[in-house]
């Protein structure tokens, strides 16, 4: 009794903590890239790319998260190098926390360059900046404080004496990032970048008195896809994140199929693993310019003892468009005949 007890107490102080801390992110970090870092915007094989996501979680204890993203962008040649191209993307988010109705919705303009570093193209580098607009809400007529209960009984009519002037929060802030991209042969590639996000570290508070700030974020992700044999791949990844006194540390792999049937290009799946909270197992296949992808996330840690390891289920859709090209013949010198 003690110890589930504990957890709960553990659960209700730690979970405002993170609220306040945590940037949106996703488990499948690699397919919400423009979240993940400003570089890979417009890194992509074809035109236009389109992503969403969704993710819910803790949903069987509390009212606690549910987050939606989706993203555009595209690439395009670049006048300034040879070889180079230019990325420009669009990101939106939206997220709601808790009993309170935590909600931040945000939106991000994205621009990256991409420019090779050898003469073969083999490997590329990718320099990128965004500009992110958030507004967060609170409704606190649904929360409850300490001040409203009287004789062990909770009266909503009194007052709750917190100092909020306004239940509505607005901030601007700025990121960059980097990445570089080897590819050795059709059946090697590999893909390291860094981010470090809320450059200028905004004001949050809903207390305009106070001069709380965003602290920095700092993002460092590498993946590879093998080709280990005929029509099996291997594709692993791992993340890292620190911000302030937090991080978040993933590591995990795909097995990926190629399977022809019905359209199909592909099936995979997966594990990974979040240090100190959750085994992840993913899943999904390939429909021609379409990737569905569907993870679950087990919780593992402390506060399993109220969750019973259930964390969040998330879904994402990657739809990638490339125009059609026309076909132009290589030059070749016609023979005359001769009768």
């Amino acid at each position: 009794m003690y110890y589930h007890i504990t957890a709960i107490v553990w659960a209700i102080c730690l979970i405002p903590l993170w609220a306040n801390s945590q940037d949106i992110h996703f488990t499948q970090f690699l397919f919400s890239p423009l979240n993940l870092n400003p570089a890979l915007t417009g890194s992509f094989e074809g035109d236009l790319r389109a992503v969403s996501n969704h993710k819910s979680q803790w949903q069987s204890f509390a009212n606690a998260y549910s987050t939606f993203s989706v993203s555009v962008d595209g690439n395009f040649r670049s006048p300034v190098i040879k070889g180079s191209f230019l990325g420009a993307g669009l990101l939106l988010n939206t997220d709601k926390a808790g009993d309170g109705n935590f909600t931040t919705n945000q939106v991000k303009l994205l621009g990256a360059w991409h420019f090779p570093l050898t003469r073969d193209s083999s490997l590329f580098a990718s320099v990128a900046a965004n500009g992110a607009y958030t507004v967060h809400g609170l409704n606190i007529n649904l929360l409850n404080f300490g001040n409203q209960y009287s004789n062990g009984q909770f009266n909503p009519d009194l007052p709750h004496n917190e100092l909020l002037q306004s239940s509505t929060l607005r901030y601007f802030d700025v990121s960059a990032g980097v990445s570089m991209r080897y590819l050795r042969n059709a059946g090697l590639l590999y893909q390291v970048g860094f981010s470090l996000q809320h450059i200028n570290e905004p004001v949050k508070s809903f207390d305009e008195n106070s001069q709380i700030r965003l602290p920095r974020k700092f993002v460092y992700h590498a993946s590879a896809e093998w080709n280990i044999k005929d029509d099996l791949w291997l594709d692993p990844f791992v993340l890292y994140m620190h911000q302030e006194g937090y991080m978040e540390a993933n590591l995990g792999s795909m097995v990926r199929i190629m399977y022809n049937p019905l359209g199909l290009k592909y099936v995979f799946g997966g594990l990974a693993m979040r240090a100190l909270d959750s085994g992840i197992l993913m899943m999904g296949v390939n429909y021609q310019d379409i990737r569905l992808t569907l993870s679950y996330d087990v919780n593992l840690s402390k506060l399993s003892a109220i969750s019973r390891g259930r964390g969040g289920i998330e879904l994402s859709l990657v739809y990638i468009y490339q125009r059609p090209r026309t076909f132009e013949p290589s030059y070749y010198r016609k023979c005359p005949e001769f009768m």
